[in-house]
């Protein structure tokens, strides 16, 4: 006999789905296809999912009436996705292509010799002549070559014919390269399944001159232990940094020198990372001569603080580092400790934004602005504003209760910004904890797709009480 209080109680099965959607998946010729997968999803990322018969046939759950959108998954064929669907409309009738595949012959251009060793990119377009756009697209190939990001197949032959599978159908442009010769790029068309397989013949040039150059620290003494990369753009942070040590090229020996083979004419940044050290990039204009590069770390300083919350300090808490004036992308990042502390050990001179958000239980996120000088020390205090007062409301677009709504509340610091988000229970959003003072709060609420309907207000808030602030938007 098992007691009450620990009796097993079957799991409630998920309520049904209200509304229904059935059509039909078929190939190119109109052939059934059976065993597809059939996603539906609103734009909040509810609704069924259900496979195909026989004969091609479904029928999938939706959760909203309209706005909702099918994705299709089958092997061997292309994902298809199909958007706007509703409860009560036309069956659809979707039809799959069959993924292809793509024979290449590699030579050497000088003298037509087959090659057998190399590396396959196969990236979607390929017919654009815009010499910006051909020397972007080297570059990109380029870099993602050198971290390791190629495509694998099957060598048909000795004659050096390659076999890229599962290609979808339409143009590409496909990236080759190979020990001793430059990059290559050849514009193709992957024709559709029922043509036969796709054919290119790409030819290799051989390789230009070898990279050579030293790195040195802010103090022009040579580091070694470096790691030497080429990327698309300048790194400048140590966290985009440290994701570049994963594919350096070169490692500087004891005189702060390095060299690397295999790069191509046009424009590359040349990057160098050393865990004692912020990066450092240099844009190389690369031609078929031998170059030479000085590659020199900056002069950094030290970041460091604390974050607390109403004064207590904060453990686990994530802080970031941001640089206004240099790519969006460009920040660090790190963790509080035990004590709220936080330290950057290499920061750039100048201004940096650190952020600190608090996830656990709210959303409430805290900026400050710090300046930074070389060889010196700065420290931070990120207090996150807390107190007694609450606030709480309902937010209505044209007197129904709103669906997809953000409510934003601005609170009141001596510097920087803070920011809470509030939690949502139905129409009703609810925010506590609060210090008393005044503050701002904006709303904003999704409506008919992508429109939307924004409102804000201005409040005083009280220590040990509840504000009440209805939107009516």
């Amino acid at each position: 006999c098992i007691p009450a209080d620990q009796a097993v109680h079957p799991r409630e099965a998920p309520p049904a789905l209200p509304f229904k959607l059935s059509g039909m998946v078929v190939d190119i010729v109109g052939k059934p296809v059976k065993d597809a997968e059939v996603l539906a999803r609103n734009n909040r990322g509810e609704g069924g999912r259900a496979r195909t018969a026989e004969d091609g046939s479904f029928e999938v759950a939706l959760a909203d009436r309209e706005g909702n959108s099918l994705s299709i998954f089958c092997s061997g064929y292309s994902e298809t996705t199909v958007r706007d669907v509703k409860d009560g409309g036309a069956e659809q009738r979707i039809v799959l292509q069959r993924l292809n595949s793509l024979e290449l012959r590699m030579v050497r251009a000088d003298t037509g010799e087959p090659l057998r060793e190399f590396q396959v990119r196969v990236e979607r377009g390929g017919h654009s002549r815009d010499r910006a756009e051909i020397e972007a697209a080297l570059a990109k190939a380029s870099a993602r070559f050198l971290q390791g990001l190629c495509l694998t197949g099957k060598v048909l032959s000795g004659d050096g014919t390659f076999r890229a599978e599962n290609l979808d159908m339409g143009p590409k442009l496909v990236a080759v390269r190979a020990p001793g010769m430059q990059l290559a790029l050849q514009p193709v068309v992957v024709p559709p399944a029922e043509q036969g397989p796709g054919r290119a013949l790409v030819r290799l040039t051989p390789d230009s001159a070898p990279l050579t150059g030293r790195v040195l620290d802010s103090m022009d003494r040579p580091v070694s232990g470096a790691a030497v990369w080429i990327d698309e753009r300048p790194v400048v942070s140590t966290r985009e940094a440290s994701m570049g040590r994963r594919v350096a090229l070169a490692e500087t020996g004891g005189d702060g020198a390095f060299q690397i083979t295999g790069l191509l004419p046009g424009k590359v940044y040349i990057c160098a990372h050393h865990p004692d050290h912020a990066p450092a990039s240099l844009r190389m204009d690369m031609g078929r001569e031998p170059a030479s590069v000085e590659l020199k770390f900056p002069a950094t300083g030290v970041l460091e603080g604390r974050v607390t919350l109403g004064g207590k300090p904060l453990a686990e808490v994530d802080v970031s580092c941001r640089y206004p004036a240099e790519p969006q992308d460009a920040y660090d990042s790190a963790k509080t400790a035990g004590d709220g502390t936080f330290r950057f050990g290499y920061a750039l001179p100048g201004v940096a934004s650190l952020y600190a958000h608090l996830y656990e239980g709210r959303d409430l996120s805290r900026k400050l602005d710090a300046k930074v000088a070389a060889g010196r020390l700065t420290h931070i205090e990120l207090d996150l504003p807390a107190g007694t007062a609450s606030l709480e409301g309902t937010v209505t677009v044209n007197g129904v209760p709103a669906e997809n709504v953000s409510v934003d509340l601005h609170l009141p610091v001596s510097e920087g910004s803070a920011r809470l988000q509030a939690a949502f229970s139905g129409s009703r959003y609810h925010l506590e904890e609060l210090p008393a003072g005044a503050c701002t709060v904006q709303v904003n609420a999704a409506i008919e797709g992508s429109n939307s309907t924004a409102g804000e207000a201005s409040l005083t808030l009280t220590e040990g009480q509840t504000t009440v602030q209805d939107f009516a938007l």
